[in-house]
This record gives structure tokens, C-alpha cells and sequence, in this order.
């Protein structure tokens, strides 16, 4: 998929920022429920795929602590909110495109919203799945 694919792309910017709030409206709490449930902690390394407006990646933020990293990565940054956390990371880019991206250390959380529905993120995914550490430590 490349940036000029990007479905939303083109939206008009309060367009795109109502559709992003709906998004982490409906999503987030489950998402941060899902997080809780794995064990998301301070000094664990974060990624999410897909970071729209930023709330998840501050919410991960939060849990890693100063002591952990938060990895965010989408097309498009211009609506992510609270990129100058220290232990938050903001990458613009399209990973179908450019493969150099991928953090080299393990991970032990991450969120991919929506991109892993094409069949590009399908094959991603397994790329995602190799950097998940099975534990701390």
C-alpha cells in the first residue's frame, strides 16, 4: 500500500480528525484492556502500527514508564497528540514501503490497527510477531 493508496489520505482535516476520535472511542478500552491483560509494564518496549491520534501510544507510554519505550509508527502523524514524551517515539512512514524501520530490540507489546487487514499487513504481521519477546527478561 503506498501513500497514495492511503484510503484516508485525502480527507478533510476535521473529516479525519472525527473519524480518528470515533476510532479511539470505540477501540481504545479494549485495546487498553487487552494491554492490562498481557501485563504491559514499566520497562517494557512498545510498538503500535497505526497511531492515529496517539491516545494508545500515551496510554503504553504511561505503563512502560520512563524506564520502558513506545514505538508509534503511521502514514500520516499530524493528528498524533503528545510526541514529545521522553520515552515516546513518533515515526512517519509506510512500512509496506520501507523496511528499515523495524526496531531491532524485542518487543513486548504491540498494537497493528487496521492496516493488517490487507493482505501487505497480513505478511507483516508475521514480521510484527517475530519481534515479541515470550517474557521479561
Amino acid at each position: 500500500m503506498s501513500s497514495q493508496n492511503y484510503v484516508f489520505q485525502d480527507n478533510q482535516h476535521d473529516t479525519e480528525h472525527i473519524r480518528l476520535s470515533a476510532i479511539q472511542d470505540e477501540f481504545d478500552p479494549d485495546s487498553c484492556r487487552r494491554l492490562s491483560q498481557i501485563g504491559i509494564a514499566a520497562g517494557w518496549s512498545a510498538l503500535e502500527v497505526g497511531a492515529g491520534m496517539g491516545s494508545i501510544m500515551s496510554w503504553m507510554a504511561e505503563q512502560v514508564s520512563v524506564q520502558g519505550k513506545v514505538v508509534a509508527v503511521d502514514i500520516n502523524t499530524r493528528f498524533i497528540k503528545n510526541t514529545n514524551l521522553p520515552n515516546v517515539e513518533v515515526r512517519c512512514l509506510d512500512i509496506a514501503k520501507k523496511k528499515s524501520w523495524i526496531p531491532r530490540a524485542s518487543m513486548y507489546a504491540m498494537l497493528v490497527t487496521y492496516y493488517c487487514t490487507s493482505a501487505i499487513g497480513k505478511r507483516l504481521l508475521k514480521t510484527f510477531g517475530n519481534l515479541l519477546s515470550q517474557g521479561v527478561g
